[in-house]
């Protein structure tokens, strides 16, 4: 699975993903300062999940759910996000 991390996604939340996922955030892509659609293009090209706290994305008018991957990402803790992300690695298999 692909993950895109928006901007602002501290980018060492790339540690949490286990094994088996590709994890790029913009800043690698030279797409920090990029608008949205600039970022969602890149993902919905690269097939990709966006990893954001920015609720524009969430609006379906300019990104529909049958072409992007939306996830809204509030506070965190390293820890139990890489724990979670573990569990359901699990349980999807």
């Amino acid at each position: 699975m692909k993950v895109l991390l928006d901007a602002n996604i501290p980018y060492s939340l790339q540690e949490i993903f286990p094994t088996g996922y590709n994890v790029f955030h913009v800043k690698d892509l030279n797409l920090a300062n990029a608008q949205d659609q600039e970022i969602a293009e890149w993902a919905k090209k690269n097939k990709a999940v966006i990893v954001s706290r920015d609720l524009d994305f969430a609006n379906i008018n300019n990104f529909p759910p049958e072409n992007y991957i939306f996830l809204q990402c509030a506070k965190y803790k390293k820890s139990f996000s890489k724990f979670y992300l573990q569990d359901r690695e699990i349980r999807n298999t």
